[in-house]
């Protein structure tokens, strides 16, 4: 039954009405989406994988080796850093990517011939090494290696699982992953060394020579910047498949990050 006024109404005891009151349901709360975690720059990422290949032409009897396994040491700090962790150094250790032997032989090798050169030679004859597969791998796999760490941290699976657990999902990712999608950014990474001149180059060589590799990262920017760019054009989901596959070596839930 309808009132006067257009209310319904109900019945509550013989011979007597009263209005039964509509209420709209209350509004949804917006729910705003979690953010992803934070990540370290591609640009730097990038810089830390091009310099392990310039370390094979540091002109020092081992050098080159110390050189390496420096850096790969200060990318793992510094990818932690970004998600404000201190890492032990024997996690730091544990975590760190290990070149492999025969590229690095490679690079020493190839490098050594050419050593010898008049710089302004030195300076043409590196990039028929810096060219050559071998180095293209070392770099691409340098890369994916940091960019996993990036992800471990930034999920948090590093203070769920520990070091030890995540340095075995990477290195099992790392066994089966594809780096052919940085094949491109490498070759920009080459090509912007070369526009700048061997002046870049001599400046990071002597960066080395001064184990300074925190000047030769400064000095290696605008490579690891014309990397970055490349990956953003031409691999733009290489995170996220990455992230997917160390998501499944951990026993993670696979879905979208954050």
């Amino acid at each position: 039954m309808t009132g006067g006024g257009g209310r319904s109404l109900s019945r509550t005891r013989p011979g007597r009405y009263t209005p039964r009151v509509s209420t709209s349901p209350p509004a949804a709360t917006p729910v705003t989406p979690a953010s992803p975690p934070a990540a370290t720059p591609d640009a730097l990422l990038g810089t830390f994988a091009l310099l392990q290949a310039l370390t094979g032409f540091v002109p020092v009897p081992f050098l080159d080796g110390i050189l390496s396994r420096k850096l790969a040491r200060t990318m793992v700090t510094t990818v932690a850093g970004t998600h404000s962790l201190v890492v032990p150094d024997d996690e730091v250790r544990l975590l760190a990517s290990e070149p492999d032997e025969g590229l690095l032989e490679f690079l020493k090798s190839a490098a050594k011939g050419i050593l010898l050169f008049p710089f302004r030679l030195l300076f043409r004859a590196i990039f028929v090494v810096l060219d050559a597969k071998e180095i293209t791998d070392l770099v691409g796999k340098a890369y994916v290696h940091s960019v996993l760490l990036d992800i471990g941290f930034g999920e948090g699976w590093y203070m769920k699982h520990g070091a030890a657990r995540l340095g075995e999902a990477v290195t099992q990712v790392l066994a089966t992953v594809d780096t052919r999608p940085t094949n491109g950014a490498v070759s920009a990474a080459w090509r912007a060394l070369r526009d700048k001149g061997p002046e870049l180059l001599g400046r990071i060589l002597e960066a080395f020579k001064d184990k300074r590799d925190d000047v030769a990262a400064a000095e290696a920017t605008p490579l690891g910047e014309a990397f970055a760019e490349a990956v953003k054009k031409g691999s733009p989901s290489l995170r996220e498949a990455l992230r997917a596959g160390l998501a499944r070596a951990l026993g993670e839930a696979v879905g979208e990050a954050g």
